[in-house]
């Protein structure tokens, strides 16, 4: 590894413009190389204030120069914004800290400049609305957290935007009607849960007709009473089957 003190001078920096001078400790902040590529240009370079295991921020290059991606410090711990970036110098990745865990906005792009997600954590717990993108700008999915658990309704999104899945959580379980849908935004299938576990009816349908296929009925994950399925141009019943906890009685065809 390969070590170079660059700046002992308060306030001024060869490689990054840092600013501040001392802090609490009225010290200088001093930059130094880390590792190097094998170019000779720089690989990682730390940034730290007084003894050598206080660092202030760190940095890593690509070959060609390029910030990669840049970490500050509090106390030698992450704190502060942390951002990631691509080849080309765009914006990957922005997430910040406070004592080492998340705290506060945290966002991600495609390479293109598209933003491609937004969230939002207090304290290592993430809260509030999570949405994520496609390349083209449309959302991809949306759901809520509360307490660090999802809560509320989650939505997913095929690329046409119709919608893909649509579910509800209630402290982190899945709770109440899911719904399915295919690409040109006709029913696939409907399922009740509770408390993470289906549990009432279920219905299936065709993408093309629309008409139901199959039905039936869970009872804490599995099947009970009648299992049902039908023609998908005719609505006519196929078969029936009729289950106890899981277990086929009973079954015939049409």
């Amino acid at each position: 590894m390969h070590f170079k003190l660059l700046i002992a001078a308060c306030g001024i920096f060869a490689t990054m413009l840092l600013t501040g001078c001392g802090g609490d400790e009225g010290k200088p902040i001093v930059e130094v190389i880390e590792d190097s590529h094998p170019n000779g240009n720089k690989r990682a370079v730390i940034a730290y204030q007084g003894r050598r295991d206080n660092v202030v921020r760190r940095s890593f290059f690509g070959p060609g120069g390029n910030m990669m991606s840049d970490q500050h410090f509090k106390n030698g711990k992450p704190h502060g914004e942390r951002t990631v970036y691509f080849p080309d110098g765009t914006i990957n990745q922005q997430t910040f800290f406070q004592d080492s865990v998340r705290h506060g906005a945290d966002k991600s792009w495609f390479q293109g400049g598209q933003l491609r997600s937004e969230a939002e954590f207090v304290e290592g717990v993430p809260v509030g609305k999570f949405i994520n993108y496609f390349e083209d700008g449309k959302m991809s999915l949306e759901v809520f957290y509360k307490d660090g658990r999802k809560h509320g309704e989650e939505t997913e999104y095929h690329s046409n935007g119709n919608k893909k899945q649509v579910r509800n959580f209630v402290n982190g379980s899945m709770d109440g009607l899911e719904q399915i849908f295919f690409e040109n935004g006709k029913i696939k299938s409907e399922h009740m849960y509770t408390a993470g576990t289906l549990n009432g009816p279920f219905t299936f349908y065709d993408a093309r007709t629309g008409k139901k296929v199959e039905d039936g009925t869970y009872v804490n994950g599995q099947y009970h009473g009648k299992r049902t399925m039908y023609d998908a141009n005719s609505g006519r019943r196929r078969s029936e089957a009729t289950y106890e906890n899981g277990v086929r009685t009973f079954g015939e065809f049409f």
